[in-house]
């Protein structure tokens, strides 16, 4: 969403000098309630850094959980029981995670095995067969239909949302509000 956002910002105010910062909510979120950081999009913000933000849902995004097109259809189970996870970086006192559950309905010894914050991350190490993961289907839906990438659970329906989070005393600088905009509208066109 940002290239698209950014671009369009800095077009209409050449200016204007944004600055991107990638990284997890359990980072991040602390700059944006200490004013370092003005707002942050995730999908997934643990409680325990939530103090001096607000978390607004933006819009409910549906995801696959994705693996190499080669090793689904070879049932290969050591690939399939290998989950490819994200929020035990957000959140390390997280015991639950509902997509490996369902996944170790169809192969009870699934476990964590790699943990990114990075979707592009997460992709390449599916895409190589080293695991599977749950993405958002707008960044896989191109692997899956060039037979790259295959749905590990195609009767599972999984949707997050992604958040915005602010500052919960600090409204968005004129800046920021563009910016977000023009975010807003990359969602608009890409989900």
């Amino acid at each position: 969403f940002m290239p698209g956002a950014i671009a369009r910002l800095t077009k209409a105010h050449p200016k204007l000098y944004p600055s991107l910062h990638t990284g997890p909510a359990s980072f991040l979120v602390p700059r944006i309630g200490d004013g370092t950081v003005e707002f942050g999009i995730f999908f997934h913000v643990p409680a325990s850094v939530t103090d001096d933000v607000i978390v607004k849902p933006i819009k409910k995004v549906p995801f696959r959980l994705v693996g190499a097109k080669r090793a689904v259809d070879k049932n290969d189970v050591e690939v399939l029981s290998a989950f490819i996870g994200s929020r035990e970086i957000d959140s390390p006192d997280t015991r639950t995670y509902p997509t490996l559950g369902m996944l170790r309905k169809r192969y009870t010894w699934a476990s964590s095995r790699f943990s990114s914050d990075q979707l592009a991350v997460r992709r390449q190490l599916a895409l190589q067969g080293a695991g599977v993961a749950i993405l958002p289907e707008f960044l896989v839906q191109t692997d899956i239909k060039q037979g790259r990438l295959k749905d590990v659970l195609p009767k599972e329906k999984f949707a997050f949302d992604l958040k915005l989070v602010q500052h919960k005393l600090r409204p968005l600088s004129v800046a920021a509000q563009a910016l977000f905009s023009g975010i807003e509208q990359e969602i608009d066109t890409v989900i």
